[in-house]
């Protein structure tokens, strides 16, 4: 007998198989017809709901987004320059920690750059309103918060790569590149 399930759910369902096998046997080596056997669905529901792996992989990225940003925003006021950079060099040094060492990059390559690459985005976004905040309470003295905010956090997302996770000392390599007053 068929089953019919819900929409949102079956597409999450061929997600989950989806993020299983690649943690297994990794992202080229998954194909397709694994992902639909892993959930027992004809090969044709997984194409009605993505329209490559590649399509299915920006979902994959689209889930853990959402994650993301929350763990990036994570107890941030947007009032106080002092608090909020203590706060987001703390969540940022999270989150590009998980991406970066919890998840196998040889096996998971394409969802991992993916992920790095959307993190840099907003985590910037963030930091540029932070360094804006800085600048409106005289905290410190810069003249483009973006570009501020673009090259720092690429050098965090370096740091940690390279083996340096402690939140602490990127705070002061931070620090030191805003110069407060």
């Amino acid at each position: 007998m068929r089953v019919t399930k819900d929409s949102e759910v079956r597409k999450n369902e061929l997600i989950e198989a989806a993020e299983k096998l690649f943690s297994i046997n990794g992202i080229a080596n998954t194909a397709v017809s694994a992902i639909v056997k892993e959930v027992n669905v004809a090969q044709g529901l997984f194409y009605y709901y993505f329209k490559s792996k590649d399509d299915l992989i920006d979902a994959i990225v689209a889930k853990y987004e959402k994650i993301i940003c929350n763990n990036l925003n994570k107890d941030l006021t947007m009032k106080s320059f002092d608090d909020d950079l203590d706060k987001f060099i703390n969540n940022v040094t999270n989150v590009f920690d998980d991406i970066l060492h919890n998840f196998d990059e040889d096996k998971l390559d394409a969802i991992v750059n993916k992920s790095l690459k959307q993190t840099k985005i907003e985590a910037s976004k963030i930091f540029q309103s932070i360094l804006e905040e800085g600048v409106k309470e005289n905290k410190i003295e810069i003249s483009q918060p973006k570009i501020y905010a673009d090259i720092i956090i690429s050098g965090i997302a370096d740091l940690i790569y390279k083996g340096l996770n402690e939140a602490s000392k990127i705070k002061e390599i931070v620090e030191d590149l805003i110069k407060r007053r």
